[in-house]
């Protein structure tokens, strides 16, 4: 009888799953470097605050598929104790998280920590970061490389002010209160002429060019809409769904301020801005950082409390619209 050799067992090769050797900071930067061509500067920053605080958190040269959900969980729990106004002494710029809070609970135990909508904007943004390396194939999509969603997220001592219009004895208070210098008090009585008569934002006051100023069907009106660059790329938008806009101009304002004569002149010596005296914050893209810290000071020295901001002349406009039937004369 003939016998036939055995077959020969079929070997069942598992191809291993590709595993990353990219580190964080190469695929932050990638990223970031992709976001700064396709989002507001203000989006942008946002990813560079995230990321800045998670390489103070860690290693960023270390590999990304190393990164558990221990290692997101420990992340978050350190924004947790975060203090809401950090950075803020030289002292601070070489710590790292945990140190930094450490220094705030010796000085103030029951500091205010970062907000739960704060926090949360990190972590998505982090977990914006993981995404685009799995859709580059950089990582690969498993369960185990899901770090970032499904967290509880919840601050420790959050605490909001509601902020309110101006009573007429606090801006009575404000008007026999001395300003004092870095910014020119014209510049001052300008700005707030406008936020109290038109009730437009900070920001959209402090970026106004010559141009935002113009007629409408015959009535002149400030024009809030997104700035560009010469190349067409937005460089400011106004916030919210609300944030373009025509808004009239008062009588006060045309009249009474020198605003109008201001923006022509701008107009005639190529000024991009109205207010062009009002130094530049690059860290979050604002024209008005130091008009709102002088503000705040200025407003702590006419004795207001913590409820009044400069926004409060948003609500005050806000409020006197509302108790008119009539229009604004």
């Amino acid at each position: 009888m003939s016998q036939q050799a055995p077959a020969a067992p079929v070997m069942h090769h598992q191809i291993p799953s590709r595993i990353s050797s990219v580190p964080f900071r190469d695929i932050a930067n990638r990223y970031l470097e992709i976001k700064r061509a396709s989002v507001s500067i203000e989006t942008y920053n946002h990813f560079v605050a995230a990321c800045s605080l998670f390489g103070r958190f860690t290693d960023t040269t270390r590999e990304l598929h190393t990164f558990t959900r221990k290692d997101s969980s420990a992340f978050i729990n350190v924004l947790r104790q975060m203090p809401k106004y950090w950075g803020k002494s030289p002292k601070e710029e070489t710590m790292t998280l945990g140190e930094i809070v450490a220094y705030h609970r010796t000085r103030n135990p029951g500091y205010v920590t970062l907000s739960t909508d704060t926090m949360s904007r990190h972590i998505n943004k982090m977990a914006e970061i993981w995404s685009y390396a799995i859709s580059i194939g950089e990582l690969d999509d498993k369960k185990e490389y899901d770090i970032w969603s499904k967290h509880m997220v919840t601050a420790i001592n959050e605490q909001t002010v509601d902020r309110r219009p101006f009573k007429e004895t606090e801006l009575a208070a404000l008007m026999e209160t001395l300003w004092k210098p870095r910014i020119n008090i014209n510049t001052v009585r300008q700005i707030i002429s406008v936020a109290t008569y038109t009730g437009m934002r900070l920001e959209e006051i402090c970026r106004l060019r010559p141009c935002d100023i113009h007629e409408v069907e015959g009535v002149l009106c400030f024009d809030i809409r997104i700035h560009r660059d010469a190349d067409g790329k937005e460089i400011w938008n106004p916030k919210s769904e609300a944030g373009e806009r025509l808004i009239p101009v008062h009588s006060y304002i045309k009249n009474s301020t020198g605003l109008i004569e201001r923006a022509k002149n701008c107009e005639k010596s190529k000024r991009d801005r109205i207010f062009f005296d009002l130094p530049y914050a690059a860290s979050t893209n604002k024209y008005g950082a130091a008009f709102s810290q002088r503000f705040s000071k200025f407003k702590k020295d006419a004795g207001l409390p913590r409820e009044t901001t400069f926004h409060s002349f948003r609500h005050l406009f806000r409020t006197m619209l509302g108790h008119r039937s009539d229009g604004l004369n």
